[in-house]
């Protein structure tokens, strides 16, 4: 195995810790939404879910490629159940946080050299802000139209 460069195995653990802890958010909240009466909201948090194990899965291959052990303990994140618009929040505020270490991430691997994990880092990010777009929006439409009305949308 190639030794990592300087700085990657720590990024790449703090990247993983939070693509854990963002999967088992959407997790929740996938079936929080279910049990409340939204089984499309339910559903698109599923996609979420399974996109950020996805993510986690690339960190881990990556984490292994260096022979470095995955590191899988996380926090669990905290969000405000019945509170559709508290819980946008809170997912926005950990796609920021991961927009802060998937940008860390990027910096530090193409200053090291290291494409192949820069580019992952760069798949990363773009989720992220991606992620950080589809919230604004939601935001938007319900500052248009209201909570009660989205909300009512996605019960089927």
């Amino acid at each position: 195995m190639p030794a990592p460069f300087e700085g990657v195995v720590d990024i790449l653990q703090a990247a993983l810790k939070l693509h854990l802890s963002q999967g088992e958010a959407y997790r929740s909240q996938s079936e929080h939404f279910a049990r409340w009466g939204y089984p499309a909201l339910g559903k698109k948090w599923c996609e979420y879910a399974d996109e950020e194990l996805t993510h986690a899965k690339m960190l881990m291959a990556r984490l292994e490629f260096f022979d470095a052990s995955p590191d899988l303990e996380h926090t669990v994140s905290e969000w405000p159940r019945h509170d559709f618009e508290g819980i946008l929040v809170s997912n926005y505020e950990g796609d920021e946080a991961a927009v802060a270490i998937e940008r860390s991430g990027l910096v530090t691997c193409m200053g090291a050299g290291d494409v192949v994990t820069s580019k992952i880092f760069t798949t990363l990010l773009r989720g992220s802000e991606d992620s950080m777009a589809a919230i604004e929006a939601i935001q938007k439409i319900i500052e248009q139209i209201g909570v009660e009305n989205y909300l009512a949308s996605q019960t089927e």
